[in-house]
């Protein structure tokens, strides 16, 4: 609901009326914003409760019995950055309806924002040397028993093998690695060091211990419906919402304490998604950091192919999946449109093809689509729910709609 046109709508009231009329009225006003009540900081799991945390959006007053339809959001950051708060989506409080999940909640959904883990490189730098068959040095990181188990990538230069490598020991400040990364006296190479516990796919595992949450907690302490979730994230999130949706429950090793997969997931809405991991290294320089360090490794040598493809959305197209939209815009120089509608392309060569939509907005639109707060709902020419998402939400609304996952009238919504 606009707050102008609110104002407006009651203007006569307030211009005719007595000063409790007046009171009457401002309360109205106020209470068309306090439709929405936001729980923050909840966590969803015993493993890694500082991470797993959640924030939750729904209409004030519903029942942990109210089978309202929910919305998972992802959030994006490049796997390494980014949050469950976002002022321009998922903010701390809803003022007003200019953001996807309190436009949503004001209109009877149930809308969770997930933290997950972010890659965390803990070295880099220029200066590797190669200091034995298996071992390495730099004057930039001094290599310690903590790096074990993490992920080395090298880039070549200088005679180095490119690629990926697991630290398996550190001893006065050199490291031990499970392969040799070329010539011994090899200098000058690029390297990152990635904490092993946060490489792929633990950013699976916990988007996926969420759903098992929601499994185990809807109806009984959360509102909702387990069986009609609708997943939507941009970017990273894009990517994580594509396989969590798509890849169902043994995509990779579960790490989670709730067992329970009585869920069903709907739909998929999946904005400017990174989709084939391997091409969009090939293809952007932007995204070519951020998939190393997913990773672990440099695709293109190696086992890293098999890598990215089993953290690729389009390996895991099949029949009967739920329904899946994706966005581009075509000023994306990120995540090149070519690259999301991969999926789309892959659902339409299985045989009998399934449609999917792929939705390119034009020249205009970049990476981040309009899916974030740019500027307030008067100065744009878009429909309600504007500012944000306002041309972008109006094809998710409509496709949250076409796959069941609108409320119900027998589901609760609160009084105007």
């Amino acid at each position: 609901m606009d707050l102008t046109r609110v104002i407006m709508t009651r203007l006569p009231a307030f211009l005719s009326g007595t000063v409790s009329v007046w009171i009457t009225y401002l309360l109205a006003c106020i209470s068309a914003y306090a439709a929405v009540t936001v729980v923050d900081g909840t966590s969803y799991s015993k493993i890694d409760p500082n991470i797993r945390l959640f924030r939750m959006y729904y209409p004030t007053g519903a029942k942990t019995s109210d089978l309202l339809p929910i919305v998972v959001w992802i959030h994006g950051g490049g796997w390494y950055s980014g949050g469950r708060s976002d002022a321009s989506v998922t903010p701390t409080a809803c003022g007003v309806d200019q953001t996807i999940a309190c436009w949503l909640a004001d209109n009877g959904y149930v809308v969770f924002s997930i933290d997950y883990t972010l890659v965390k490189v803990t070295g880099s730098g220029t200066d590797l040397s190669v200091t034995g068959a298996l071992t390495v040095k730099t004057g930039q990181h001094s290599f310690n028993i903590g790096d074990i188990g993490s992920a080395l990538n090298v880039l070549a230069a200088n005679g180095w093998t490119p690629g990926g490598y697991r630290i398996t020991g550190a001893q006065n400040g050199e490291a031990t690695l499970n392969a040799s990364p070329g010539v011994t006296g090899t200098l000058g190479g690029r390297f990152a060091v990635i904490q092993g516990n946060t490489l792929w796919p633990a950013q699976w595992q916990d988007c996926n211990c969420f759903l098992r949450y929601l499994a185990e907690n809807v109806g009984i302490t959360l509102p909702g419906d387990a069986n009609n979730i609708v997943l939507m994230g941009h970017s990273a999130g894009g990517h994580l919402v594509g396989i969590l949706g798509l890849g169902g429950n043994s995509a990779f090793p579960t790490n989670c304490d709730h067992t329970s997969v009585n869920y069903s997931v709907k739909g998929i809405v999946a904005l400017s998604p990174p989709t084939d991991l391997a091409a969009l290294y090939a293809a952007s320089t932007s995204a070519q950091s951020p998939i190393r360090n997913l990773l672990g490794c440099v695709p293109g040598h190696g086992s890293c192919d098999a890598a990215a493809s089993a953290a690729s959305i389009p390996t895991y197209v099949a029949q009967n999946l739920p329904a899946y939209i994706s966005f581009s815009g075509a000023g994306d120089t990120t995540v090149l449109p070519s690259n999301v509608l991969e999926t789309s392309q892959a659902f339409s060569r299985l045989s009998p093809p399934v449609l999917s939509q792929w939705i390119e907005f034009g020249p205009a639109y970049l990476h981040a689509l309009d899916a974030f707060y740019s500027s307030n709902c008067s100065l744009r020419s878009e429909p309600s729910p504007c500012g944000s998402a306002g041309l972008l939400f109006q094809d998710t609304l409509a496709f949250i709609n076409s796959v069941g996952a609108q409320r119900r009238d027998s589901d609760y919504r609160p009084a105007r």
